[in-house]
């Protein structure tokens, strides 16, 4: 049994609950994605990209988004804005790496909890 399961199954409740959309990101979501890591604190960049950058080059930003051997998720407000991304990329069998960011203003609301139990169940 998946132990992440039953968050998965609770992670579309929180975000409907919350008027908050997931969708998987495409090249077209590069300039949101970029925005979203300039909206976010210092502190909350850093423990994104374990870097002290302010903002995200376009090229990293494609590169975020098309993950080959993964999975990339944007979740998005109801005006439409991205408010958090979480991606995992297998690197070895049994062994991916998981990253994600959420918006400031976002954080403590389960968005992040949510999107990683989705990300863990795909």
């Amino acid at each position: 049994m998946n132990p992440y399961r039953h968050h998965a199954e609770q992670a579309p409740k929180l975000l409907k609950k919350q008027r908050l959309r997931v969708s998987p990101l495409t090249m077209n979501d590069t300039d949101d994605l970029i925005a979203l890591v300039e909206r976010c604190s210092p502190e909350s960049r850093f423990l994104r990209f374990h870097t002290g950058m302010a903002t995200l080059r376009p090229s990293m930003a494609e590169q975020l988004v098309d993950v080959d051997n993964g999975l990339a998720l944007g979740v998005r407000s109801r005006r439409g804005r991205l408010i958090a991304e979480g991606r995992y990329t297998i690197i070895d069998d049994g062994v991916a790496e998981v990253a994600v960011l959420v918006a400031d203003d976002y954080q403590g609301r389960g968005v992040g909890r949510a999107l990683l139990a989705l990300l863990f169940t795909h």
